[in-house]
């Protein structure tokens, strides 16, 4: 009897009645949205019959009805029906561009805007990190250009935040007893010091927004993370040796699998984030050149493709679609990704090491377990070093923001520190050398004198 009202292609609401009846018999009506796979019930605040439930669903779905048996406030309902119609598809039109995502749609303050009751925003003093947290996510996104992957990251820590105090206000919670306590909750909940220092950061990215918007002071800033986090030397980087690309790139795989192996391939011989990757357009490659503005500094990359990019890019060019790989989220391909690394034997064992509170913890791992999407830009920056490449010209390629970013790199180029040490190796061989010769010129000299001496 009560059927879905399609809005757009991954939206749709039911109308339907309550479980429940007012001591008039008369049903409260309900609304189910389903928007991209998000559910969100509500009602529209008038109690009706079945009939006048049966009359404004037919009217809303542009079918006959009788009037006669339509609510006394039909007209005002249908109204509030379709502004909030209006303003769900509005939200996803802005989805499509992306604009922002399913997870900042509120719903319940559309239905108050289609009631005409609009939610008041609260003081200064009492707003609560959800009352702006689509204001500031829509506002960095833009400004920012944030990929995806830092919009998920940036929803986590509000649910943590959440989890942490979800009465808390912003302006207590930009103290420094309030962002210690904070911190002190994430490593109570089994937080390595290297994830508290990222919730850390996220936490003063927030409060430094709201700061400049005038919803809170700035004693937050007096805040030092002072736990310790792996050293330069002790940070693990993970990457592949050019005969571990070689059995990756051997296995016989097939749809999404081979898809994932062939993006990381291209990470692996290009060097690109995973971002970027997926930016990347078959327009940006020409004549073996790529053309590239990098998405998370802005910088514009003009690079030479090597072979084996060429290879994989060929392979693409041929396929429908203006990208040049078709779309896989990252998660997906870091899925795939410790599959195939297992698939190809990388069962090195890596040992990474953690500091949780005052405390150091060492993990053992297999390779293929460590396997992401960035671990295809590390490979790329190694092996580059190795063959030969200077680190100003690695950033070329990679568009890294300074030479202090490669360090970690370049301290683990097994072949950059054994050319180090060849040095020291040739001084010795060059000196050794100029001592002989110099021993059989003192020898030739004496003989000329002696065979001048006896003539």
């Amino acid at each position: 009897m009560y059927k879905f009202c399609i809005i757009g292609k991954n939206v749709n609401i039911r109308i339907s009645p309550s479980s429940w009846t007012d001591k008039k018999g008369r049903y409260s009506v309900r609304l189910s949205v389903c928007v991209m796979h998000r559910r969100y019930n509500t009602t529209i605040g008038v109690n009706m019959s079945l009939e006048q439930i049966e009359a404004l669903r037919a009217d809303y779905n542009n079918e006959p009805y009788d009037k006669s048996k339509a609510h006394p406030n039909h007209r005002e309902c249908m109204k509030i029906l379709r502004t909030f119609h209006d303003d769900i598809e509005w939200e996803c039109q802005k989805i499509a561009r992306g604009e922002g995502d399913v997870e900042d749609i509120n719903f319940s303050a559309l239905m108050a805007k289609a009631k005409g009751k609009p939610g008041r925003k609260s003081p200064a003093s009492r707003r609560t990190p959800s009352d702006v947290w689509l204001e500031f996510l829509t506002s960095e996104k833009h400004r920012r250009d944030l990929a995806d992957t830092t919009l998920d990251n940036l929803r986590g820590f509000l649910r943590k935040l959440g989890e942490f105090d979800p009465d808390t206000t912003i302006a207590k919670l930009a103290t420094l007893d309030g962002v210690t306590r904070y911190i002190e909750w994430c490593v109570s909940k089994g937080m390595s010091n290297r994830s508290a220092k990222n919730q850390h950061a996220y936490l003063r990215w927030f409060l430094r927004w709201c700061f400049r918007k005038g919803y809170c002071g700035n004693d937050f800033e007096r805040y030092k993370f002072d736990l310790k986090t792996p050293s330069k030397r002790e940070s693990l980087v993970v990457f592949l040796t050019m005969d571990e690309i070689g059995a990756v790139e051997s296995l016989e795989l097939e749809g999404a699998m081979d898809l994932s192996r062939d993006i990381f391939l291209f990470q692996c011989y290009t060097g690109l984030r995973h971002s970027d990757v997926m930016a990347l357009r078959k327009t940006d490659i020409e004549d073996g050149f790529m053309h590239l503005t990098i998405r998370k500094t802005g910088t514009y990359i003009e690079n030479r493709l090597n072979r084996y990019a060429l290879r994989i890019v060929e392979k693409y060019m041929r396929q429908p679609g203006e990208n040049l790989f078709p779309f896989l989220n990252m998660n997906s391909v870091e899925l795939y990704l410790k599959q195939i690394g297992k698939l190809a034997g990388l069962t090195q064992q890596i040992r990474k090491v953690e500091y949780r509170q005052h405390e150091k913890c060492e993990t053992a791992y297999k390779k293929y377990e460590l396997m992401t999407t960035h671990v295809g830009r590390k490979t790329f920056v190694v092996n580059s070093l190795d063959m030969g490449l200077t680190a100003t010209q690695v950033i070329e390629y990679t568009g890294h923001s300074s030479i202090q970013a490669m360090e970690p790199y370049i301290s683990i180029s097994r072949k950059k520190k054994d050319e180090a040490m060849n040095v020291w190796d040739e001084h010795g061989s060059r000196k050794n050398e100029e001592e002989e010769i110099e021993s059989q010129i003192a020898e030739l000299t004496e003989k000329l004198r002696q065979i001048r001496k006896g003539k």
